[in-house]
């Protein structure tokens, strides 16, 4: 009995206390850069969807400093597997008057094995990331296959030949139809016009010369024809 309880005293010491090892999660050092001038008394911050970053409260978002250059910076820790989407607000007055970015939200994703991240994005325009992750590697893979030209074929002077080769033939064959339709709006004696012309002819009293006028007076008086 009495070794019994010794092994189960032994065993519960070996256990580490619940939650001990969830207490401690990795973080990642994450670095916010705006270059944007403003004026004197104003100032940017960065607010998002998580309680670190004020829950889209203005009030409650992480202000950025000054530094020369007029880039304002931030560093905050967020643990890894965080997905917060965020924007940059300009701050002013006394009153705190709100200017907020323009555009679709940015997204901050802190992927297990980064230790750090810097990100830029600037105010107008598309996000721009110093030292990308996983995912913001494709992001930067689509804006680059969408400023690439349009792909040409590798025989580019053949495909130039056959191309002009072409517009000649349809020129040729515009030309063609051209002059058949000037053929076509000439006048010509139908056939109809010259049997109304022989119907004519022969129905018109013949005109005889003077020989031919005498030889038929002599023929009527000889034979009475």
């Amino acid at each position: 009995m009495e070794t019994a309880l010794r092994a189960e005293d032994s065993l519960q010491a070996e256990q580490p206390a619940s939650g001990a090892s969830d207490s401690e999660g990795t973080m990642v050092k994450v670095r916010f850069e705006l270059q944007r001038e403003c004026q004197f008394g104003q100032q940017y911050k960065v607010v998002g969807d998580d309680s670190q970053f004020g829950d889209w409260n203005p009030s409650a978002a992480i202000p950025l400093n000054w530094t020369e250059g007029h880039v304002w910076t931030a560093e905050v820790s967020v643990p890894e597997g965080k997905n917060i989407e965020y924007k940059y607000i300009l701050i002013s007055g006394e009153e705190g008057e709100v200017e907020w970015q323009p555009g679709s939200n940015h997204v901050l994703e802190t992927v297990t094995g980064a230790p750090s991240l810097v990100l830029s994005p600037p105010w107008e325009g598309i996000t721009q990331f110093a030292e990308p992750t996983e995912s913001t590697s494709d992001q930067l893979q689509e804006v680059q296959s969408s400023n690439q030209p349009e792909p040409t074929t590798t025989n580019g002077a053949a495909a130039t030949a056959d191309t002009a080769t072409e517009k000649e033939h349809i020129k040729a064959e515009e030309q063609i139809r051209k002059d058949e339709e000037q053929l076509s709006r000439v006048d010509q004696p139908s056939i109809d016009n010259l049997q109304l012309r022989a119907e004519e002819e022969q129905n018109a009293p013949k005109r005889l010369n003077p020989f031919q006028k005498d030889m038929e007076w002599l023929s009527k008086t000889l034979f009475g024809r």
